[in-house]
């Protein structure tokens, strides 16, 4: 059975036109692949170049600082490391606090034996320098209080005088503007010379009294005297000598005649004498 070729309306063979229709169709496609070909190669060779350069990388870190496996065991092993200081320095921390802390529980309980220590001690001296200031000057009396009684361990110690004919039987306290209950002034103003250096010896024997010294040493203390002062300043070092020993330097006859033993000294020419 043979099939003629259909004629188109023009004519033509529709075979023909079929055929031309299928090589017009053959010429734009082959195009369009070519291109997404050509992008799939970039794309490819980019990811290819990047691969390359991350593997050169890693190569050059593992030559520096080992493999990657290497590398996370030297990390552990230092955060392990530094984790073991850390504990440990918590560890110090923690005893060091704790001593702190029993060291300062110390102090506040040591506080109040001491406070009480240094108040007897006060008192003891406190009444010595009286009662010597007495006998040394009986026209005049004498008291010393804290400057800061809320304060004691603080403050300083004020010297009340006052005249023996105005005493009462008071104690001093403190007031203000310099003045004090029964009389009392706050000051030295009220002493003359000698009376200031009969009551700073009252003191210091005071204080030799309570806690005795191995030796003291004065020089020239009765140089401002006169010389009934002179003597009831001799004798009161003659009474600290019985404990402690004194040596003292003086000019006077008066001073000496108190001295269990003398040395004397002398200039001759550009030599001290000791006779």
């Amino acid at each position: 059975m043979e099939v003629e070729p259909s004629q188109n309306a023009d004519g033509t063979n529709g075979a023909g036109s079929s055929a031309a229709g299928a090589k017009h169709g053959s010429k734009s496609g082959p195009g369009n692949g070519g291109g997404a070909a050509a992008r799939l190669r970039r794309l490819l060779d980019h990811s290819r170049a990047e691969a390359r350069t991350r593997q050169r990388r890693r190569a050059e870190i593992e030559q520096q600082h080992g493999s990657r496996a290497s590398l996370r065991k030297r990390l552990h092993g230092t955060a392990s490391s530094r984790l073991a200081r850390l504990e440990e320095c918590k560890r110090k921390e923690a005893v060091t606090a704790a001593s702190i802390e029993n060291l300062l529980s110390g102090i506040e309980q040591m506080r109040g034996r001491v406070q009480r220590a240094n108040a007897a001690a006060f008192a003891k001296i406190r009444d010595k320098t009286r009662l010597i200031f007495a006998e040394a000057v009986p026209a005049m009396e004498v008291d010393m209080v804290c400057a800061d009684p809320a304060n004691p361990e603080a403050s300083g110690v004020r010297f009340l005088i006052r005249s023996r004919a105005a005493a009462v039987s008071e104690p001093a306290e403190a007031g203000e503007g310099g003045e004090a209950a029964g009389g009392w002034r706050s000051g030295l103003e009220e002493l003359s010379g000698g009376q200031r250096t009969l009551l700073k010896l009252s003191l210091l024997l005071a204080v030799a009294h309570h806690r005795p010294s191995l030796f003291i040493l004065l020089d020239e203390v009765d140089a401002a005297l006169d010389e009934a002062n002179t003597i009831r300043v001799a004798s009161l070092i003659k009474e600290l000598s019985r404990t402690t020993q004194v040596v003292a330097v003086s000019h006077r006859a008066q001073f000496m005649r108190f001295a269990d033993h003398i040395v004397r000294l002398s200039k001759a020419g550009d030599m001290t004498v000791v006779g």
